[in-house]
């Protein structure tokens, strides 16, 4: 008895998992930021503009080597941990044959999209990267699967802080895009190195070994198939905005509009760290009862909100500010940043509900969610971008994502009836509180208001975590 009670609680365990994921994603993307101020202040925005249209579209192309095979393993795991080391080298078999595909069919995609020899040559460098990165997650899959965290944490951290530095010595030193195409490579094959080791001792296996076997591979890809349908639709609808942009206001325009851009894949990086804790407690949730998976859902949901909130918050009043650290040519980006942040707690509802109906067997519905949010997307950028530019993008892309939002609470109730009150309303009471408390007092003390009110309300304490 006593050995049980000195074992951390189940709330504990996630928050101690959550904490290293976030903390990871902090310190790599809090590195990023510097590594993109120095570059944007050094080249002009047509340039910054061009170097992430190319970083963009190589990862969009690399999302197809991935073939979404990371919630199949995971549940194939969670039912026979025994089997783990021989669907590992399965996984990694079925993406070297995707990854063949992918840089033959997009190294032909970036001949005919880009102009000079050099804007190719950069592309395909960065799709390398991408599609390394890409074979990477297998080892980080299986390491998530049967949760082991802090592997993946530090890798993640060293990866960020190699890119990143390697990314601030070429701006120091006057080479900045050559510098950080390069470090993109470098950095791969580090973390695939890696990771391959994490997982090779985690499991207790020879990491590259390969196997094949034809039920296996049909039993994963049953599943993956329609989440690679998912995703690769999600990835497109991920760049529709700087698609448009591109063809109606240039890669000048595109320049200005990937520095909030950035800030927001640092804070979406975050959530999806924190909700990639959550996966497996909601897997095994729903291999349970259905109260307890309603009750693990709603505070997966609550927690997510929590967290992204108040930084929504702080980055909307601050984002002004935080541009006048560029160069005056992006200023133009604080605006739009102070809506496009806000994409950061919608996208951790749809994570969770996406993650249940991906589970489930129910990709379809996912599809159809994310295909609603590309036409939106699609035609309030066509609609909004030729007269408002950066603004109609963003507005466009927060649209989009609270369409997906909202369509996701339907497509989930097959699976699970939630409360939404009780997800929902502590994270909102709290915002409201920390909004009023900051146009009266300062975005400060809505930030203090808002933990002050979490912290005596005990938001985060409840039976929703037992015996997780």
């Amino acid at each position: 008895m006593a050995e049980a009670d000195s074992a951390p609680s189940p709330l504990r365990r996630i928050a101690a998992n959550s904490a290293g994921q976030f903390g990871a994603q902090v310190v790599v993307r809090g590195a990023s930021l510097v590594a993109f101020l120095l570059i944007a202040n050094r080249v002009e925005a047509k340039t910054f503009g061009l170097y992430n249209y190319g970083l963009q579209m190589a990862a969009t192309w690399a999302v197809l080597t991935q073939l979404s095979l990371q919630l199949p393993l995971m549940r194939a795991v969670s039912r026979a941990p025994e089997r783990a080391p021989l669907l590992m080298a399965q996984v990694l078999a079925i993406r070297l044959l995707a990854a063949a595909a992918v840089l033959v069919l997009a190294g032909a995609w970036g001949w005919c999209s880009f102009a000079t020899g050099r804007e190719r040559a950069i592309f395909w460098l960065l799709l390398g990267a991408a599609v390394t990165n890409a074979l990477a997650l297998t080892f980080e899959d299986a390491l998530r699967a049967v949760e082991r965290f802090a592997p993946v944490s530090w890798v993640a951290t060293l990866s960020g802080l190699l890119v990143n530095g390697g990314m601030i010595t070429g701006a120091l030193l006057g080479r900045p895009i050559a510098w950080a195409v390069g470090v993109q490579g470098v950095a791969a094959l580090v973390v695939l190195v890696l990771l391959a080791r994490a997982a090779g001792r985690a499991l207790g296996c020879a990491p590259w070994r390969l196997h094949w076997d034809p039920a296996a591979a049909r039993e994963l890809l049953a599943l993956a198939i329609g989440l690679a349908l998912v995703a690769q639709i999600a990835a497109v609808y991920g760049r529709v905005d700087l698609i448009v942009l591109r063809r109606v206001c240039g890669d000048g325009v595109v320049g200005q509009y990937a520095v909030p851009l950035r800030i927001l894949d640092a804070a979406l990086a975050a959530v999806v760290a924190v909700g990639g804790v959550l996966q497996p407690v909601l897997l095994r949730a729903l291999a349970a009862d259905a109260p307890r998976l309603t009750a693990r859902t709603e505070a997966s949901v609550r927690v997510l909100l929590l967290a992204s909130l108040p930084a929504a918050l702080g980055v909307s009043w601050l984002a002004t500010a935080i541009l006048a650290w560029f160069k005056p040519e992006y200023a133009a980006g604080g605006p739009a940043l102070a809506v496009l942040v806000w994409l950061a707690p919608v996208t951790g509802v749809t994570f969770v509900l996406h993650s249940l109906l991906a589970a489930a067997g129910r990709a379809p519905r996912v599809g159809l969610c994310i295909g609603l949010g590309l036409a939106t997307n699609w035609a309030l950028c066509w609609l909004l971008v030729p007269r408002h530019g950066l603004m109609g993008a963003a507005w466009a892309k927060l649209s989009a994502e609270l369409a997906i939002a909202l369509a996701s609470v339907w497509a989930v109730r097959p699976v699970v009836r939630l409360g939404w009150h009780r997800a929902l309303g502590p994270p909102l009471l709290l915002t409201a509180a920390s909004v009023a408390t900051g146009a009266w007092a300062g975005p400060l003390a809505g930030l203090v208001v808002y933990g002050g009110l979490a912290a005596a309300l005990g938001v985060f304490r409840g039976a929703a975590w037992r015996d997780a």
